[in-house]
């Protein structure tokens, strides 16, 4: 074990990856899903709680936040639900102003990139609870608004990102004589083809394997078929979520 380690290079080592999941979040999550330190529950938790720290962080430096809190303090001591409140206003202020513009092409170059945009939509998710559960009306005002531009920020953005997944692994199931194809309504369904596939263990295995990114990307279907026009063949349905849900 001791062995093991010491083959590691600093990048790669746990401590290294949490700093930069701290202080520079994009790439420390590039370095964790690019390491095998954590099994992918672990990575998945991982993502979503730095994910949730770093937007934190940032809407908390705001400068026109911090000027809004130094004037409410020369005024009057708020109760710590009223500090809170605000802080939650404020950040519900700035999500709505940029998800206007969103750019989300970034999140659809890789699979790393495609595990942030999830990342994304969940922070999102948590945001719009968290409104509602403050039971703030301004702050649950504010929640709807973002909880409509979300749903049909996914409605828009799922479909591509089953798409940006398909073009990302053609090419090297293309090199394992593998077929791969997307079809079905919002590119919901994904067909891989190829000798491998006559055994059903290699079938439950590519499954088990790919299994998590593509239950959050929100494929319906997955099919196997160890040649092209075969009949008979396997298929896994999934039980994922509609792509305009958030949670």
């Amino acid at each position: 074990m001791a062995n093991s380690t010491e083959e590691l290079k600093w990048y790669q080592k746990k401590i290294t990856i949490y700093l930069f999941l701290f202080f520079l979040f994009p790439i420390g999550v590039i370095l964790l899903w690019n390491s095998d330190i954590l099994t992918k529950k672990a990575k998945w938790i991982s993502t979503a709680i730095f994910a949730i720290l770093f937007v934190f962080i940032v809407t908390n430096n705001d400068p026109k936040s911090n000027k809004s809190k130094e004037d409410t303090s020369v005024q009057t001591e708020p109760s710590n639900t009223s500090k809170i409140d605000t802080s939650l206003s404020a950040q519900l202020d700035r999500e709505i102003i940029s998800l206007k513009n969103v750019d989300f092409s970034q999140y659809r170059k890789d699979q790393t990139s495609m595990v942030i945009g999830v990342v994304l939509f969940k922070t999102y998710a948590n945001l719009i609870k968290e409104a509602y559960n403050s039971k703030d009306s301004e702050n649950i005002r504010k929640a709807k608004l973002i909880e409509g531009k979300v749903k049909a920020l996914q409605i828009k953005e799922f479909p591509k990102l089953r798409m940006a997944y398909y073009d990302n692994i053609q090419h090297g199931m293309w090199e394992q004589d593998i077929d791969v194809k997307i079809s079905g309504k919002s590119n919901q369904n994904l067909e891989f083809v190829g000798a491998i596939f006559a055994s059903n263990k290699n079938k439950q295995e590519a499954m088990n394997m790919a299994r998590e990114i593509i239950e959050n990307l929100r494929f319906k279907r997955v099919i196997f078929k160890w040649y092209k026009d075969e009949d008979e063949y396997t298929y896994y349905d999934l039980k994922t979520p509609i792509d305009s849900k958030i949670e």
